[in-house]
């Protein structure tokens, strides 16, 4: 091999890379992507990439719903607090969170999951917004993934 056939497989070569690197870069481009408008996070409590997640919990969140509430208006028993209370405790849960009452330095966000578990959040009245915005969060992403699916 002379100098010049040297030249032109190095040349050959470099022009190869380059256009590798680029049809990789356009397909990172055009690959799908878990919108950033579908995470959020309050406390230890996280959404992203299509499910929720809280310790070694974790549930797609496809058809999932949420609901804010306030902690400092009500005074009555929610069938929500009885249900939650009946799922994780059986019958005696379901008298405790009869019982209970709202806490009213603190809200909550209720989460409905597709396959009809419930996730209860709280959170100081202080991070009102946050807990707002997490519970429109939830929503979304729950419209948005049950749409993919």
């Amino acid at each position: 091999m002379t100098d010049l056939d040297h030249a032109t497989t190095k040349e050959d070569r470099k022009a190869e890379r380059a256009a590798q690197k680029e049809i990789n870069r356009q397909a990172r481009k055009d690959a799908p992507r878990h919108p950033l408008k579908y995470m959020g996070r309050i406390g230890s409590h996280i959404l992203s990439n299509g499910e929720y997640r809280s310790g070694l919990t974790r549930v797609p969140i496809s058809g999932a719903t949420a609901e804010y509430e306030s902690g400092a208006t009500s005074k009555r028993v929610t069938g929500t607090r009885v249900i939650t209370g009946a799922v994780l405790l059986g019958p005696v849960g379901a008298l405790a969170g009869g019982v209970l009452r709202k806490n009213k330095t603190k809200c909550y966000v209720t989460i409905t999951f597709a396959d009809g578990n419930v996730a209860i959040i709280d959170a100081p009245v202080k991070d009102e917004p946050k807990a707002r915005k997490f519970a429109a969060t939830v929503n979304a992403a729950g419209a948005f993934y049950a749409d993919r699916d």
